[in-house]
């Protein structure tokens, strides 16, 4: 695959002592109209552009940027970027307008962030083009200007690499899990280790062991300092016989929660973090093979102290966790205040010994939401207010509330302190919310029973060692420094008289916890951990992490991977990664840190390159929403009010380079990421059926809609989303012109009023009829969501779940807004849908998951499209792959993050390897050359098959397809939208000949005569080609002649084409009964050829129902030629949504030479057919051992649950396979395998038994039927 880079001026500078670098690129900026900047919402705003602007500063300003980013010299770092030979160009009177409020910048301030690819160094510069000209003083935009980037050598020699164990400690032994709510010191008894299922009976002390590293997040930052694998704590073990764990004993263990409190460095205030992803921490609990680490005396440190303690900080917070403002991010409030609830009253907080007369400090957050002015809050502390927030109305709509994050300090008048949060509205629709309220109060260092832990932020200072005085000591009492949780040390104190005196190194914060042997916390038991290593896991190309609910199907995948040979695939259990990198509980980073250890052993020999996560997310990560389900976490921005900054991406996963991920998920992708958003078995078949059917390429996937591809096009906005569709046409047509493209752009259909809004039934038609026919790429630019495409409902769900393209199923890509968002648990989105569609849809999507700008979007489809289509690199890229340079190259904004692979990101679009030539043109009738096509000839083609290299595949057997194109004509909108104009676009649609011919030895001819209905004009036409022998596939296209004119022939033909026909199969009967989907099968023969030009002159192919001529449908892309003949072929279309009751239906065909022919055919469309079974047919019968079930039914191309029971002659259940989901092949469907066995899995013994299929379709509906089948050993 070819991944465009700039071909860059590199010059070196040498010096004395290092040799710097420096790139240097002249660019100029070719300003253009005003660009309309779309929301996902129906907002616009126009703003100066130029070609190729970004505007990165959206939705707070919608100034243009250039961005482009530049390759690295390894083992460089960046110096400086410079601009030079800067040109500038007056802005106009309109840019004024637009730029009005704008913080314009008065020099070219370049911004440059320097990020790691694959471990190679890219520097992206964002550049401001505006700027005061020294020369004249007024502000100017910039025309051209001169680039430098210098680097210079990295002054650091060695990489530090980090290591990794080489098996974990999971990989032998039996381990149990343990469960804590909060930090403090546990207790586990005999008995709970009994209840383990842990063998007492002789168990000796010193053999006890506990792992695990404590219920804190994981850092984000790829390669940040963390535990590898499990730690082992430091344990006290108490017995009454040395030697002996008997009942009565029992294991103290210092347990780290999930509510972290941290330093503030700048202001020594205590801060907790409370853990994201789990409410409870997990230990692991083990017996030997060696004795464990126990908890060991640290002595005081060395000299004598210069500073004294006799206070600690104390803390409590209170935060719940209720609702998620927009369902999106990681953020979630409490309490809700509103215009009728103003106050609440938080529980009391105790304080035991609080320092008279010292300042506390609240820290809280808040949110709030008012359209009508200024609202703000109180904070009170035992009646008295100590702070207030205000929040500034809403002013945006992609601002749900305002948010403040801030403290205050009061002096606190007892040790109880009672907190209330007051709401003060300006209108009676302003709500209030309470994020969190944390306390920190100064307190005296004295033992009141329990478990005091303590710590002083102000003993930190740099060579401090500190004096403790710990008052009110009593006999027994432990002190444990517990700052290293895994390796926890007793303190030696000295006492004197009612104190305990000891000395700390406090050049860090310190840690303690004071007790008594009194009061201990209990664990939680858990489950056995059977035996893992993820820790051993070699180089593997694809990494599939599934819930275990999908275990089965991911290996499937995996296995056919591996057997196809192209890519190695290992499927990992999505509770071992937990187990070892997260210390067994749910943290997202624990994905990323095992991608990240795969990515550090094999980045060098290109390992791992894609992930692919099985099984769907949800917004709700800790299961706070009724009927929420989470198999697979995604990431959530921090960002959680705000509706186009609020994001998720799977893309945090493939950010493996050091330092990336931090920073709101910041870092260019380095592995492919793919998701299956599957909730159930059924979907997790679904979809993992479809990506084995593609892997295998099955002849009945072949077609020539492999060269399709449709580009729906909203109108709307300034014509913004029809002109983004052109650039991307046009691209296209640059990159590979093999493509036929398919412009369904609204506004050259005609609206209909209705009372729900305008409707386009042409457009839900014209995407419907083209999905259904099949498109390698069905490529959406417009407005969307959750239900579909744009406010017109051209896209719904009913015709989403109405598609049958299993074996023409492509790739959506869908640049819109949240039309799969799948982490809502709640609703499946339209995208969704169109993935797990059981008969069709698609087969990948590349697809939007949050709200967009229309102009981000439009770049990353031009990029998506440059990477996917280039036929210059004679190699076709895997899913993963494409994403992974669509997003590199647009730099990590949300609006990049919004896009989702819905797919296997290791998969390959079914694009064809091979390639078609013309080797001739000639007259039929003559034989001589013909580099124009006339109407009324006959011509002749020729043409081969070949390898990418240019030489013949000379054993290439099989069929090639056909399509003639005339010249390109113009079709202009109507400008049916207030906010749009009519244009002319170009479209290449008119088809002169539709057929197939034989292919033998990798040559082909075909021959097909030019109807008079062509336009006159010269200009170039098209032959599309697609050649498949039923095992490889190849295209082309051929557009180097001319197609016009007329030549004078006889005329000897003056009969209509001859017309039968049929719904669903040949079998159907003039007034028969059909389901409200069915299919239209129409055989056309005349002598001379059928007409399909369609030059909007009337001789089209038409069918209409019912004589309703407006709502006809033009069928000539839907007419082929039978093999080797251009006499006779066949229509096959699909309705969708016929009305009940009785209908006629009427078709009218022209032949070349425009005689026409008509022929009607009578049916009853029926809602919800009640299911009816016929015959039921086993093969082979008799038989050794597998059988396999048909059955009939009047349902076509149905889907079935099919359930079989197997008899034995006296009546006995021997076997019960299913339910299973079958798809229906017109009115047969199968293959239902008994493999001759019962249900305990012995063979059947010979006889005769009695098999009864029931099956039920999509309504319910069930019927059954039985056949005999006789077995023979």
């Amino acid at each position: 695959m070819k991944i465009k880079s700039l071909f860059l001026a590199v010059c070196f500078a040498a010096s004395t002592l290092s040799v710097s670098s420096q790139i240097s690129v002249a660019k100029s900026l070719k300003w253009e109209n005003p660009a309309t900047l779309v929301r996902g919402t129906n907002s616009s705003v126009s703003a100066p552009s130029f070609k190729g602007a970004y505007f990165p500063f959206l939705p707070e300003s919608h100034m243009p940027a250039f961005v482009e980013r530049y390759r690295l010299p390894e083992g460089h770092r960046l110096k400086e970027v410079q601009v030079s030979g800067e040109k500038f160009v007056p802005l106009t009177e309109e840019d004024r307008l637009l730029l009005a409020g704008e913080k314009l910048p008065s020099a070219l301030q370049p911004a440059v962030e320097v990020m790691a690819e694959n471990g190679k160094p890219w520097a992206i510069v964002t550049l401001v083009p505006f700027a005061v000209d020294p020369v004249s003083g007024q502000m100017m935009k910039l025309s051209s200007f001169r680039l430098n980037i210098t680097t210079i050598p990295d002054q650091v020699t060695k990489k530090n690499e980090r290591s990794y164990a080489l098996n974990s400690v999971l990989s032998s032994g039996d381990w149990y899990k343990i469960y804590i709510n909060e930090t403090g010191i546990y207790r586990l008894t005999y008995d709970d280790l009994k209840n383990l299922g842990i063998n007492v009976n002789g168990l000796n002390p010193d053999m006890i062991r506990i792992f695990g590293n404590g219920g804190r997040m994981l850092p984000e930052g790829a390669g940040s300092e963390r535990v590898d694998d499990l730690a082992e704590n430091a344990i006290k073990v108490v017995t009454a016989n040395p030697g002996v764990f008997a009942r009565g004993d029992y294991v103290l263990f210092y347990g780290q929660g999930t509510l972290s409190w941290n330093m503030n460095p700048f202001s020594a205030r205590m801060e907790h973090h409370k853990h994201l992803y789990a409410d409870e921490a997990c230990y692991f609990v083990t017996i030997g093979p060696v004795p464990g680490k126990r908890i060991v005396t640290d002595p005081d440190p060395e000299g004598d102290p210069n500073y004294y303690s006799v206070e600690y900080t104390d803390f409590r917070v209170h935060e719940n966790d209720n609702v998620s403002m927009i369902k999106s991010g990681r953020k979630w409030f409490g309490e809700k205040l509103d215009f009728y609830s103003r106050t609440f009253a938080l529980p009391s907080f105790q304080f035991a010994n609080a320092v008279a007369n010292e300042s506390a400090i609240v820290r809280y957050g808040l949110a709030g939401r008012s359209l009508a002015g200024q609202i703000s809050f109180n904070i009170l502390v035992n009646g008295e207010q100590v702070a207030s927030s205000s929040l500034s109305k809403i002013v945006s709509d992609w601002d749900y509330v305002r948010e403040v994050t801030t403290t205050a300090s009061f002096v606190p008048g007892s040790s109880k302190l009672d907190v209330q949060v007051r709401f003060n509205p300006v209108s009676s629709t302003d709500i209030g919310y309470i994020d969190f309220v944390s306390l920190n109060v100064r307190c005296m260092l004295k033992y009141s029973g329990g478990q005091l832990a303590f710590r002083d932020p102000k003993t930190v200072s740099a060579g401090r060692i500190t004096s403790f005085t710990l008052d009110n000591a009593v006999d027994g009492l432990e002190i444990w420094d517990v700052t290293d949780p895994a390796d926890v040390k007793f303190i030696q104190p000295v006492r004197v008289g009612n104190q305990y005196i000891f000395r700390r190194n406090t050049e860090r914060l310190v840690e303690m916890i004071a007790h008594d042997n009194s009061v201990f916390k209990q664990v939680k038991p858990g489950e056995k951990v059977k035996n893992q290593n993820l820790h051993s896991t070699g180089n593997y190309d694809l990494i599939i992490v599934t819930h275990p609910d999908f275990n089965t199907d991911a290996a499937r995948l995996a296995a056919a991977h591996n057997n196809k040979g192209e890519i190695s695939a290992i499927v990992v259990p999505l509770p071992e990664i937990y187990n070892e990198f997260s210390s067994g509980v749910q943290d997202i980073t624990a994905i990323r840190d095992f991608m990240k250890m795969l990515y550090d052993r094999g980045r060098d020999a290109g390992y791992p390159k894609y992930l692919l996560l099985f099984g769907n997310a949800s917004y709700d990560v800790k299961n706070r929403v009724a009927g929420n389900s989470i198999f697979i976490p995604t990431y959530q921005s921090e960002n959680s009010v705000h509706l186009v900054n609020s994001f998720l991406t799977d893309d945090y996963y493939g950010l493996l380079d050091d330092g990336e991920g931090a920073l709101n998920a910041a870092g260019l992708l380095d592995v492919g990421v793919g998701r299956l958003p599957v909730r159930n078995a059924e979907q997790s078949k679904i979809v993992t059926d479809k990506i084995l059917h593609y892997l295998e390429n099955p002849a009945s996937t072949h077609g020539d809609w492999r060269n399709v591809i449709v580009v729906p096009a909203d109108d709307e906005d300034r014509n913004t989303h029809l002109n983004q569709a052109e650039k991307l046409v046009n691209s296209i047509d640059t990159l590979d012109p093999v493509y036929n493209i398919n412009k369904i752009y609204f506004d050259t259909y005609k609206k209909q009023s209705t009372p729900g809004g305008g409707r386009y039934p042409d457009v839900n038609r014209e995407i419907a009829s083209r999905v259904e026919k099949g498109a390698l790429l069905v490529n959406y630019v417009g407005h969307g969501g959750e239900v579909g495409w744009a406010d017109e409902r051209v896209l719904e769900i009913s015709d989403i779940n109405a598609w049958t393209n299993y074996e023409r199923m492509g790739l959506f890509f869908t640049a819109t807004c949240e039309f799969s968002r799948f982490d809502n648990p709640l609703h499946t989105s339209a995208g969704e849908l169109v993935f797990l569609n059981p008969e069709g849809g698609a087969m990948s999507m590349i697809t939007t998951t949050r709200l967009a700008f229309a102009s981000s979007n439009s770049q990353l489809n031009l990029s998506f499209a440059d990477t996917l289509l280039d036929a210059d690199s004679h190699e076709i890229p895997r899913l993963g792959d494409v994403l992974k340079y669509t997003k590199n190259t647009n730099g990590n904004s949300p609006n990049t993050r919004h896009l989702t692979l819905f797919g296997d990101p290791s998969m390959r679009l079914p694009i064809p390897r091979h390639r078609v030539y013309t080797t001739s043109i000639t007259n039929a009738v003559t034989g001589n050359p013909a580099d124009t096509l006339f109407a009324n000839s006959l011509v002749t083609v020729s043409g081969e098959v070949r390898r990418v290299d240019g030489s013949l595949i000379d054993d290439f057997d099989g069929v090639v397809y056909v399509k003639v194109f005339d010249k390109p004509s113009k079709v202009k909108t109507l400008g049916q939208h207030p906010d749009s104009w009519v244009v002319e676009v170009k479209v290449q649609k008119n088809i002169v000949y539709q057929g197939k011919a034989s292919v033998s030895g990798g040559k082909f001819t075909f021959t097909f005569p030019v109807p008079r209905d062509i336009d006159y004009a010269l200009g170039n036409g098209k032959i599309s080609y697609y050649a498949s022998n039923g095992i490889e596939d190849a295209h082309g296209y051929s557009n180097e002649f001319k197609i016009g004119g007329s030549v004078s022939q006889t005329q000897d033909d003056l009969t209509g084409p001859q017309i039968r026909l049929f719904l669903n199969d040949t079998s159907f009967v003039d007034g028969g009964l059909t389901g409200e989907n069915p299919k239209l099968i129409a055989y056309l023969y005349d002598e001379s050829g059928i007409n399909t030009v369609g030059n909007g002159i009337g001789h089209d192919i038409v069918a209409t129902i019912d004589g309703n001529s407006y709502d006809g449908i033009v069928l000539n892309d839907y007419y082929s030629s039978d093999l080797d003949s251009y006499q006779s072929g066949v229509v096959n279309y699909q309705y969708f949504n016929l009305p009940d009751g009785d209908h006629t239906l009427t078709l009218k065909a022209w032949d070349v030479f425009n005689n026409s022919g008509e022929a009607s055919i009578n049916f009853t469309v029926k809602r919800n057919i009640v299911l009816a079974v016929d015959e039921v047919l086993a093969y082979p019968n008799p038989s050794g051992a597998d059988v396999w079930f048909r059955f009939g039914h009047n349902q076509f191309d149905g889907k079935f649950d099919v359930e079989l029971s197997v008899y034995s002659s006296s009546g006995v259940l021997v076997r019960t396979i299913g339910p299973e989901r079958v798809i229906s092949e017109g009115y047969t469907a199968g293959n239902i395998h008994w493999d001759g066995r019962t249900n305990d899995g012995s063979p059947a013994r010979a006889g005769l038994y009695l098999c009864r299929l029931m099956i039920r379709d999509r309504n319910g509906y069930t019927s059954g039927n039985t056949v005999k089948v006789v077995l023979v050993r």
